[in-house]
C-alpha cells in the first residue's frame, strides 16, 4: 500500500528556497530536496487550500516558485469539521490567535489521518 502523505508548506518553501548562509536554513533545505527528489516517491502527496494559501503569499517571486511545484499534487476538500477543530484549536487556548493557518493544517491533517510532512 502506498502511503498517503499531506505536505504542510513548510516543505515547499524549503523546497524552493534560495541559497542561505544560515547551517541550519541550508541543512533543512537539502534534506527537503533530498526527500523531495527521492523518498517522496515512495508516497502519494495531498495539500489542503491552505497550503495553496500560505504558499500564495508573501514575494511574488518565491510564491510564484512555491505554486508551481505544488500545481500537480491533488488538493484535499475542505469538510466542515476542519475549520469548526481549528477555531476550536484557538478559542481553547491551544494556539495563538496568529495561528490560524497552522491551526487549519492541523486540522486537515487530524481528519485525513495520514502522516505529515
Amino acid at each position: 500500500m502506498t502511503h498517503r502523505i499531506y505536505i504542510e508548506t513548510s516543505i515547499v518553501s524549503y523546497l524552493t528556497a534560495r541559497s542561505s548562509a544560515d547551517v541550519i536554513k541550508s541543512a533543512c533545505r537539502e534534506i527537503t530536496r533530498s526527500w523531495w527528489e527521492r523518498g517522496r516517491l515512495t508516497a502519494m502527496a495531498y495539500i489542503s487550500p491552505y497550503v495553496i494559501e500560505e504558499a500564495s503569499a508573501g514575494d511574488p517571486k518565491a510564491a510564484s516558485e512555491r505554486i508551481k511545484v505544488l500545481r500537480n499534487i491533488p488538493v484535499l476538500p475542505v469538510t466542515p469539521e476542519i475549520p469548526d477543530l481549528a477555531e476550536f484549536l484557538l478559542a481553547g487556548g491551544g494556539l495563538s490567535a496568529k495561528a490560524r493557518l497552522d491551526a487549519l493544517h492541523i486540522a486537515a491533517r487530524q481528519f485525513t489521518g495520514w502522516i505529515s510532512f
